[in-house]
């Protein structure tokens, strides 16, 4: 608005109509307006810049905790599955059954090896759990005792060689001779 009335009057002292300022008043008064001008746009555009760039890095600072805070819950998480597999390999029912050839006539036998798999599966992100004896040549998978055969996968030094597409928590545990 300032400088529209400026030009207005700049334009009305040319045309030679007289009620315009000189040409040295119009020349200091821009002079004033782009002295004061220039400074404010510099110094709020050096302002935006560097406010613009902390707002990034406080943006970038709170993913990544958040980043961090999610991996600690799933590490957590990982680690109280893991743990519940462990407590259950070496839980009675499964010591029990290491050493043993098992039939689907069983019945005792399984039972609690399938409550104990069923628990190991009220876990978030389970969506599968199984237990294979290689050496007697079985595996338990929900409430299903299976024969898979004397070539079902096996490898070298009792390895056990299967593709997954989702992650898989493999719990081994020694094999426990006739003498414990």
């Amino acid at each position: 608005m300032l400088f529209s009335l400026i030009i207005k009057l700049y334009n009305a002292e040319i045309n030679g109509r007289g009620m315009g300022v000189s040409k040295y008043w119009f020349r200091l008064l821009m002079f004033g307006v782009l002295l004061g001008t220039i400074p404010v746009i510099t110094i709020g555009w050096i302002s935006y810049s560097i406010s613009s760039r902390d707002i990034e890095d406080k943006v970038k600072e709170g993913n990544m905790q958040y980043l961090y805070q999610t991996q600690m819950r799933v590490d957590q998480h990982l680690k109280t599955i893991e743990m519940a597999a462990i407590q259950f390999v070496y839980s009675s029912p499964v010591t029990a059954t290491l050493n043993v050839q098992l039939n689907p006539g069983d019945f005792d036998s399984v039972q609690p090896l399938t409550r104990g798999l069923n628990h190991l599966l009220t876990f978030s992100g389970v969506i599968g759990a199984k237990i294979v004896n290689m050496e007697h040549d079985w595996y338990l998978v929900r409430d299903q005792l299976r024969n898979p055969g004397p070539a079902a996968g096996s490898g070298p030094a009792g390895v056990l060689w299967q593709a997954y597409e989702e992650p898989v928590l493999v719990q081994s545990v020694p094999c426990l001779g006739p003498h414990g």
